[in-house]
């Protein structure tokens, strides 16, 4: 699992280890996102995530005039990639968390 645990509400990320390790199988997951930081810090990446948008559109391909519209003149792209970020760094699970899960 890549970046997707923090999807997952505390009972299903639970259910997820558990079934791993009743049926002894291998499981990996990685998060590459850090929440121990202050809140702060982390609702200092909604406008570094915002801007970032604007540059990481031209190279997609195919680049359709959509994109470009809700990207440069009705910024919902940016909007929804920034707020996306910031919320799934905050829904993070830390090694803390995991634990906690009792698996």
């Amino acid at each position: 699992m890549v970046c997707s645990l923090h999807h997952m509400r505390p009972e299903v990320a639970r259910n997820i280890l558990k079934e791993a390790t009743v049926n002894r199988q291998p499981i990996c997951i990685f998060e590459i996102s850090d929440n121990s930081l202050p809140l702060c810090i982390w609702w200092i990446a909604i406008p570094m995530n915002f801007i970032m948008a604007f540059f990481i559109t031209p190279p997609v391909k195919p680049l359709s005039w959509k994109q470009l519209v809700f990207t440069y003149i009705l910024p919902v792209i940016p909007i929804c990639f920034a707020w996306d970020g910031a919320v799934s760094n905050a829904r993070t699970y830390t090694l803390t968390d995991i634990d906690e899960l009792g698996v």
